[in-house]
């Protein structure tokens, strides 16, 4: 292995370098400081909930057992195992390097040029913002929240006190029509009324 080293020729002298200094930039104002002054926001009242009781539910069914014997299966195939020994490795090639030393370093000369004077600042202008009352529509909105799975015998024990048989549900719940493919244990299912 041989180690080749490559000089290249001076270069010529680089031009001068010159500092020039541009003028102070004044930037741009920053935003307003807004300070809004609103009023407490209105509490909004809890969601009345209307559950019903659970069905009574299906006859439980015993655990039948159905054994059936496995057919026999043929025997897997045998292994093959073919070895495939290696090459012998060739005489490794000759390496030659060519290696670049650095350029030389030339001093270059510095002129520095000074900037023009400062720009006027301007003082803004404060502003108060007086905002009046918006007018609102408040809309009743039923959200059907899906099919969830529940124990009735954890639901009672839970909600026992605060259920009511289908025939004490108000009016507006029975109102309310099931979505599509949903049937009902009764006449209604249970849903969750927000008002917005």
């Amino acid at each position: 292995m041989a180690v080749r080293y490559l000089k290249p020729p001076t270069p010529p002298a680089p031009g001068e370098i010159i500092i020039k200094q541009e003028p102070n930039v004044l930037p741009a104002p920053a935003p307003p400081i807004v300070i809004r002054q609103q009023p407490a926001r209105p509490c909004t009242p809890e969601p009345l909930v209307i559950r019903e009781a659970p069905p009574q539910p299906p006859p439980c069914i015993g655990q039948q057992i159905i054994t059936i014997s496995g057919r026999r299966l043929p025997a897997p195939p045998r292994k093959v195992v073919i070895e495939r020994m290696a090459p012998i490795p060739s005489k490794p090639q000759s390496v030659l390097i060519e290696r670049w030393m650095p350029y030389a370093q030339v001093k270059r000369k510095v002129i520095f040029q000074a900037a023009p004077p400062d720009p006027v600042m301007v003082s803004p202008r404060n502003i108060i913002v007086q905002w009046e009352a918006p007018e609102v529509c408040v809309k009743k909105d039923i959200r059907h929240l899906g099919i969830i799975c529940a124990n009735p015998c954890d639901y009672a024990a839970r909600y026992g006190s605060s259920m009511k048989k289908p025939c004490e549900l108000p009016k507006f719940v029975l109102d309310i029509q099931p979505q599509c493919g949903v049937e009902l244990a009764v006449t209604i299912s249970l849903f969750i009324i927000e008002i917005l």
